[in-house]
């Protein structure tokens, strides 16, 4: 499964479409090759034939990835979807953090309905999980989510690293910006949360 297609370089294009045409790879440090049977799904939130008339992305290996298309409409779109994947990002992230699953109320789930998500399915897997995180209760409703700021609605965070960053931040702030107490809360060592500040560059006033 290649995420996010849209963003290969051009250099990995090549290498890629050479491994699609011969089926075939050659370890680093090799000189024998290992014959592949695989299929490869790739996906991306972008126009790749936009991508391939701007000359950002190789029309052979557009070709050969574009065998069968299946076009997903946005979240906003397919709202009926919403209270399915609430639960399984609930389940996957209450046993992750070792937390009771909560159920979420009418109220929760309609608030949910009736945000307009730009970020797409990670933007409301963001929000279950930084609630689950930072909520002890069985039952939520509206006013328990932890949604994204009004401000910054038409901005939300555009990858996974983002997304952790501020996850970390607004747990900091929680916990007063207790470095053992959020490393307790988000379920990692002392040590982790400690190297994951210095990489994201976390300061005190960043949640103090």
């Amino acid at each position: 499964f290649l995420d996010e297609i849209g963003t290969m370089r051009m250099d990995l294009q090549i290498r890629l479409l050479r491994v699609l045409q011969e089926k075939r790879v050659s370890p680093v440090g090799s000189n024998r090759t290992i014959d592949l049977d695989v299929r490869v799904i790739a996906a991306t939130n972008e126009d790749l034939q936009v991508k391939v008339d701007s000359g950002a992305f190789r029309t052979d290996l557009y070709h050969r990835l574009n065998v069968f298309h299946l076009h997903l409409p946005a979240l906003r779109d397919r709202k009926e979807d919403i209270p399915l994947l609430v639960r399984h990002f609930a389940e996957r992230y209450a046993q992750q953090y070792k937390k009771p699953l909560p159920l979420f109320g009418k109220s929760a789930v309609q608030k949910l309905e009736s945000y307009g998500f730009p970020g797409n399915i990670r933007e409301l897997e963001h929000v279950i999980e930084k609630t689950i995180i930072l909520s002890d209760k069985k039952h939520l409703e509206a006013q328990d989510l932890i949604m994204p700021d009004p401000v910054t609605q038409t901005d939300p965070p555009t990858s996974l690293v983002e997304m952790e960053k501020q996850m970390i931040i607004d747990t900091l702030k929680k916990m007063n910006g207790s470095i053992k107490k959020t490393a307790e809360k988000l379920g990692i060592t002392y040590k982790t949360l400690q190297y994951r500040i210095k990489k994201y560059n976390i300061t005190r006033r960043d949640f103090i």
